[in-house]
């Protein structure tokens, strides 16, 4: 299939062209129990409807009395206490501490009600079960958590948008919550197009057909990313059953990807296919990235499909420039790359194309003198460099070159 590559679209103005083509909707919000939030989106800031903790507690193993009642102790002149009773872990006591009396309280223990201070166990002589002495003064407040020292009722805990971790989940259980309503997960569509792909749940040792990896590397990345990936296969090289694909995909999905028959070859029929479907269709086709140049963008029926290049490296690279801020926006969340990053110097010098933004594998090295990163080269279709990079460089279309020694912003796949 001829097509013109030769006038390219930059990533800048292709992420801006589809975000253009598509209407803004509201975000999909469900309620799900706390326990299964982890690692979703919030939906709503999360306001604490209770003091935590509810009551004023121990911090130590001691006794709960009034301060006051400590205001002449000495060691030459003791205040002596009578115990009234023991508070339990759990549980709110009933009694109250009067003049000349005192609690015993477990380190966690809600304090009685008239007490303000904890004595600690090795501060206090026992002089029988029913009688201690105190030898210092104690300061009110002392060894005491007061109600809602960790967080306040009515404070702003987490904000709509935050992504909750483990931490989150542990408060929210804290504070009572059962519930919390978070953005549903976007369903993405994913197929693959070839006559020469078997797919990956049915190996065979047929050398001659290729195994297609591509889509599960695309699959695994979807679900890293808060995603429910609608698998649809592979589409052989046969217009209508690319359609097939696309159809069912724009009925089950709210975002597509397609994988391959995009480039310059006779059965290169994805574009098309797209267009047959509606309007506008094909918007971007011919990216200025290397590799991925044949990367396209197009919406139908408000939807937007991505059409990722068949080479591996590419596919990865399309993947995450279009669609993980396709995937964000659709979560709520900044459509910025969700990686970290690190200062790294390079440990060779890149040769670069003046007018097209390059993505770079690297391998860090850590010395002692900091990163280095050394340029994983090679085709577009070599697995081993995607499985040895430990992050990537993305350049600037303006540079002709990366320096040896040249200070750069490494992002990173993984983080351990």
């Amino acid at each position: 299939m001829k097509r013109d590559f030769s006038n390219l679209t930059s990533v800048k103005k292709a992420l801006e062209k589809i975000f253009e083509a598509l209407k803004e909707k509201p975000l999909k919000l469900e309620g799900i129990p706390v326990y299964e939030a982890y690692g979703r989106v919030l939906g709503e800031d999360i306001i604490s409807s209770v003091d935590l903790p509810p009551f004023p507690s121990a911090l130590m193993d001691g006794y709960a009395v009034r301060a006051e009642d400590t205001a002449k102790a000495s060691e030459d002149n003791p205040v002596k206490l009578r115990i009234v009773g023991a508070a339990v872990l759990g549980k709110r006591t009933n009694l109250k501490i009067e003049a000349g009396e005192a609690c015993y309280v477990p380190t966690g223990s809600f304090l009685p009600r008239g007490a303000d201070a904890v004595v600690k166990v090795e501060d206090v002589k026992t002089l029988n079960q029913n009688l201690i002495a105190i030898s210092k003064e104690i300061k009110p407040g002392s060894y005491v958590s007061p109600a809602g020292e960790d967080v306040k009722r009515g404070e702003t805990l987490l904000r709509k948008g935050h992504i909750l971790n483990a931490r989150d989940i542990g408060i929210l259980t804290a504070l009572r919550i059962k519930e919390v309503k978070v953005v549903m997960k976007p369903v993405v569509a994913v197929f693959s197009t070839g006559d020469e792909l078997v797919d990956y749940h049915h190996l065979i040792l047929d050398a001659e057909k290729i195994i297609d990896t591509h889509r599960l590397m695309i699959v695994q990345m979807l679900r890293e990313n808060g995603s429910i990936p609608y698998e649809l296969g592979i589409a052989p090289d046969d217009p209508d059953r690319i359609v097939e694909k696309l159809r069912e995909g724009l009925a089950k999905a709210d975002l597509i990807l397609t994988i391959g028959g995009c480039s310059q070859g006779e059965k290169d029929y994805v574009p098309e296919a797209i267009n047959s479907l509606g309007k506008p269709g094909v918007i971007v086709h011919g990216v200025a990235i290397k590799p991925g140049r044949v990367t396209g963008l197009a919406v139908v029926d408000g939807k937007p499909i991505v059409i990722l290049p068949g080479l591996p490296q590419s596919t990865i690279v399309g993947f995450i420039l279009f669609a993980l801020p396709l995937l964000r926006s659709m979560l709520g969340l900044s459509k910025a790359l969700p990686y970290f990053s690190v200062n790294a110097k390079m440990k060779e010098e890149v040769r670069l194309i003046r007018g097209i933004r390059q993505f770079i594998f690297v391998e860090l090295e850590k010395t002692s003198e900091g990163f280095f990163a050394a340029p994983l080269i090679g085709e577009s279709n070599l697995l081993s460099n995607i499985i040895k990079a430990d992050g990537f460089i993305i350049t600037t279309e303006d540079a002709t070159k990366i320096e040896e020694g040249q200070k750069v912003s490494v992002f990173l796949f993984k983080t351990n």
